[in-house]
């Protein structure tokens, strides 16, 4: 299941950034605007699908977006884990406190030299 989720999401997020996306969502609304003569009810029933569809897109791109950051932490991981003279403590820093992150980045050896 986690995978359709991951596989739909991907695809959605391609879909939505491209301008395929932009112009049929303009034909889509204009096309509809002009058959139902921009009433009322159709402006409230726009407003309500724009809204959900917003929704279901931000849904997507996080679950796609998490998905690459999952990715690229597991990269840079394997790459401080091959340089040698690396710290191991910077490997897991996502999952540490903000305070934490600031004490790595000031005990960092570039940045003693530099100070």
């Amino acid at each position: 299941m986690n995978d359709t989720f991951r596989s739909i999401s991907t695809r959605a997020a391609r879909a939505v950034g491209s301008i395929w996306a932009l112009i049929a969502l303009i034909v889509l609304a204009g096309g509809s605007g002009y058959y139902y003569d921009f009433s009322t009810n159709w402006k409230e029933n726009v407003m309500l699908a724009v809204a959900l569809v917003s929704l279901a897109v931000l849904i997507l791109l996080q679950a796609s977006q998490n998905h690459n950051d999952l990715a690229t932490h597991i990269k840079l991981d394997e790459l401080i884990n091959a340089v040698e003279g690396a710290r191991d403590e910077v490997v897991s820093v996502e999952d540490q406190p903000e305070k934490d992150m600031q004490e790595l980045k000031m005990t960092h050896p570039s940045e003693a030299k530099a100070q």
